[in-house]
């Protein structure tokens, strides 16, 4: 079967496989698998090789899914009501332990095929039980997740509901992961983070919401291996006191925030130790671009410590700008 798409990893502009018929065709990686889960319509009995014969689960395809595959995950069919859980997607089993990219599934792709455009939660996984294991957890380099919603649960303590890891700080593992047009949605009971980046290298988190997340994006490595990450075109929602921080960076070289949205008050969790929407700890360097801050006034030192990073082109809600912000 092929497909017509813009990108490689087999995935659409609408990221969605659309059926062939037009232009050129291309089918993941040159050779490699494809997989399709399908929560309400598939079968434990089914590989997910065809859209006629899906997996019912994530965890299925993860189990078998070589290097370069690219997995599409479907909407539920059933659309819970306003605060139910019918529509979220939960792992097949307490053995599964949320969703794990393992090392040697390298180029991996995960590809939700909601047609809604920025809203990425028409696929929505969420973790199993109190596990406080990362909801998908990245253990090989050069993987993507598109299009897919991560919603937290109030157990959920520690290390972020998509983590890209590195067991070894410099080797490969966690290396390039891009997350593009996700919803991160921790909910105000959590005390969780949403994104963690932990001694990855070269990763990129694109067009990405982020709903109450006590802490939003982490690079908070103390080894100094995380290098040229890329936060781009993000929003960050919420109460502000739902937040402690929505970014938070450790020793990071060639870090560039940009065109992101902080749309909530300065961070005021009453539990929080940050209280800033950026914070920068040991030696961070980069560039923060093109922000849009909350607040009221332009953001001042108090709301963001910003040490090594350069600041162009920031403004507050109130459109006050300023090409630069004092640090602490």
């Amino acid at each position: 079967m092929s497909y017509i798409t813009n990108f490689p990893n087999g995935v659409s502009s609408f990221g969605r496989p659309v059926s062939a018929g037009g232009g050129y065709d291309f089918s993941g990686w040159w050779g490699n698998d494809i997989w399709f889960v399908d929560y309400d319509n598939g079968s434990t009995g089914w590989e997910g090789r065809a859209m006629d014969s899906p997996a019912t689960n994530l965890y299925q395809c993860l189990n078998v899914a070589g290097a370069g595959d690219t997995i599409f995950v479907r909407p539920r069919t059933t659309v819970g009501t306003v605060g139910s859980n019918n529509e979220v997607i939960t792992p097949a089993t307490t053995e599964a332990a949320n969703w794990t990219i393992a090392q040697g599934q390298h180029d991996l792709s995960i590809i939700g095929t909601s047609r809604n455009q920025g809203l990425a939660h028409g696929v929505m996984f969420q973790s199993y039980a109190s596990l406080t294991t990362p909801t998908i957890n990245v253990l090989a380099p050069f993987c993507t997740i598109e299009n897919i919603g991560v919603k937290g649960i109030a157990a959920q303590v520690a290390n972020g509901l998509i983590q890209g890891y590195s067991y070894t700080p410099g080797t490969h593992d966690g290396y390039g992961l891009t997350i593009d047009n996700c919803q991160i949605n921790v909910y105000q009971s959590s005390n969780g983070g949403g994104v963690v980046f932990d001694s990855g290298r070269y990763c990129r988190l694109l067009n990405t919401d982020f709903w109450h997340c006590r802490a939003g994006v982490e690079l908070a490595s103390t080894a100094g291996n995380i290098n040229g990450s890329v936060v781009q075109n993000c929003n960050f929602f919420g109460q502000d006191t739902d937040i402690d921080v929505d970014i938070l960076l450790g020793d990071n070289t060639h870090t560039w925030i940009d065109g992101c949205n902080f749309l909530h008050d300065v961070p005021a969790h009453a539990s929080g130790t940050r209280l800033k929407y950026i914070q920068s700890l040991g030696t961070s360097e980069g560039v923060v671009s093109r922000c849009t801050f909350g607040s009221e006034t332009a953001v001042k030192a108090t709301d963001n410590t910003l040490s090594n990073l350069d600041v162009v082109d920031c403004a507050s809600s109130q459109g006050a700008s300023f090409d630069s912000l004092p640090s602490t």
